[in-house]
């Protein structure tokens, strides 16, 4: 998904802070996926997400290296097997919301984000349920995809 910059309407740092990655951690052994826990401090706070961050201008508008980028900053592990999912949605800040579903890595997930101290957990796919709508949307899609997936290996 390209996105398009408009310099005559506002400042290009606002832009790209409109435009955020969304990192769905599947462990296909478990059927589970990685949410944050958002602290008391924080926008959404005591919500399970999953974890994400913005696009800066460094990241040359391009979604794979924001996903990179962010994945290093805040888990500190490497994807190796990633699929953008495109199905972007607009999130209760404004912000388009791109999520990819990554399904092998380098390095050990945390317990914790990084660069905020959030707690992580696996949960159960069939069973987490957001409160926000834009993360409810995408994890209807992630269940869906991984469904016809795990169907299609099982057929074949």
């Amino acid at each position: 998904m390209a996105v398009m910059i408009n310099k005559d309407s506002e400042p290009i740092k606002d832009i790209y802070h409109r435009v955020a990655v969304l990192f769905i951690f599947y462990d296909q052994q478990t059927n589970k996926i990685l949410v944050e826990e958002r602290s008391d401090k924080q926008i959404f706070s005591g919500k399970k997400i999953f974890p994400g961050g913005s696009m800066e201008i460094s990241d040359n508008n391009n979604l794979t290296r924001t996903l990179i980028r962010e994945i290093s900053e805040e888990l500190g592990v490497l994807p190796t097997k990633f699929l953008n999912l495109e199905y972007p949605v607009i999130g209760e800040t404004g912000a388009i919301l791109c999520p990819f579903l990554i399904t092998k890595w380098n390095g050990s997930i945390p317990d914790k984000v990084m660069d905020k101290g959030n707690s992580l957990k696996w949960v159960d796919l069939g069973s987490y349920e957001s409160e926000l709508e834009s993360v409810r949307k995408i994890h209807i899609e992630v269940k869906r995809f991984i469904t016809s997936k795990l169907l299609n290996v099982a057929q074949s």
